[in-house]
């Protein structure tokens, strides 16, 4: 079997993070040959390509986006000319939106099955649609691409109810989670790097850390996430907020500034993913402030670091934790309860540690690596061959 796959994931290329490399080489081990069109910008840099036995990954180092789907397009036909032995069997696309489009042509001229995956909540979400014009224009263009798709992978159950209600039969739409790594974020070997982490937040070992990590789009509501804290602090003048994330061209330090909580807040910039596990096992308790997500990856880490969490409850989290459980969820833009939530976890340290253990639990039996790179192959396999896949 040869899959087709249109990426955003330059990780593949890079390994700046995570274990794309060694993810995708599973893939193509299970179903033969995997041939990937990364699409990137070249203005981020030009990328080279990737080449192994069974995997193909080539970026189109795009002008801008509005290049990515001719050039996506070329570039597939590329690959696909390099191995006129081994036709395409499947298409399978990062995202309902320009992807889709280079998929849905692809399709169109090969006249193979095309999987479009949708990663986020965004189909019924409000907040996406009011936070700029794009994600208006976006949302229709998903709501084109994905009636047109032949089976449709989502990662949360609200965005498959969003997707029946849109006409999509249920059994074309499949709930399979994103795949995380979660063994390194579990290790108690690193207290060394944890007394660092401590010296570099000014920190004891006594200091509540609330730690938020990611990038701050639009829709983290990073904002919303430094005016809980804010009365955090009034309340507890000893807590610490940690944003691990590339802070450039954004707001957030002035507004940190001008909450006055400069020497409360730590910034310490992008942190790599090897340094995360420590990170998180510094930290007191974990707060997820976004508006909608579609499987917050960060919870996942946080969980099987056994760090309690507070989170909003936008879709993805409310897939993932069960409200006073695994998790406590506070309704979406809500600083006060937000704070209310912090604030009582501080304050209590056996519930702390039960809904830590509790969610390092949850995201080891749900979320168990090798079973969900087996489920999304296997969708491969049965859209390939014209068949339904399950949910389970």
């Amino acid at each position: 079997m040869h899959v087709l796959m249109i990426s955003l994931d330059s990780a593949i290329l890079t390994q700046h993070i995570g274990n794309s490399r060694t993810r995708h080489e599973f893939y193509a081990e299970q179903v033969g040959r995997l041939s990937m069109v990364i699409c990137n910008r070249r203005a981020r840099g030009t990328l080279q390509p990737y080449q192994s036995e069974r995997v193909t990954a080539q970026p189109i180092n795009a002008r801008t986006y509005l290049h990515y789907v001719l050039d996506g397009y070329r570039c597939a036909l590329r690959l696909i000319a390099q191995f006129p032995d081994q036709p395409i069997d499947l298409i399978t696309t990062q995202e309902p939106f320009l992807t889709a489009l280079i998929g849905l042509l692809l399709k169109r001229r090969l006249n193979v099955p095309l999987i479009i995956q949708d990663h986020s909540s965004f189909l019924e979400s409000e907040q996406f649609a009011a936070e700029r014009w794009r994600n208006r224009l976006l949302r229709w263009l998903a709501i084109q691409t994905l009636p047109r798709a032949d089976a449709v992978r989502v990662v949360n159950w609200q965005e498959k109810a969003g997707c029946v209600r849109l006409g999509l039969p249920s059994e074309r739409v499949c709930v399979i989670p994103l795949v995380p790594t979660l063994h390194p974020f579990a290790t108690r070997n690193v207290d060394d790097q944890i007394q660092t982490w401590r010296q570099r937040i000014d920190a004891t070992a006594e200091t509540p850390i609330i730690l938020w990590v990611g990038r701050p789009v639009a829709f983290k509501n990073l904002p919303m996430l430094i005016r809980a804290f804010a009365r955090v602090r009034d309340r507890c003048p000893a807590a610490k907020l940690v944003l691990a994330g590339d802070m450039t061209g954004t707001d957030i330090p002035a507004q940190i500034v001008a909450a006055d909580l400069g020497a409360s807040v730590y910034l310490p910039g992008a942190v790599t993913h090897d340094k995360l596990p420590a990170l998180y096992q510094t930290a007191t308790l974990y707060a997820l402030s976004s508006n909608y997500e579609g499987l917050p990856g960060v919870l996942l880490e946080a969980s099987a670091a056994s760090l309690p969490i507070v989170s909003t409850a936008n879709n993805g989290s409310r897939d993932l934790l069960t409200d006073s459980e695994t998790g406590i969820l506070t309704p979406i833009g809500d600083e006060t309860a937000m704070a209310d939530a912090i604030l009582a976890l501080i304050n209590d340290p056996e519930r702390r540690r039960k809904l830590g253990n509790s969610a390092r639990e949850h995201v080891f039996y749900a979320f168990d690596e090798t079973r969900l790179l087996t489920r999304w192959v296997d969708m491969w396999r049965d859209v390939a061959a014209g068949r339904a896949s399950s949910d389970s």
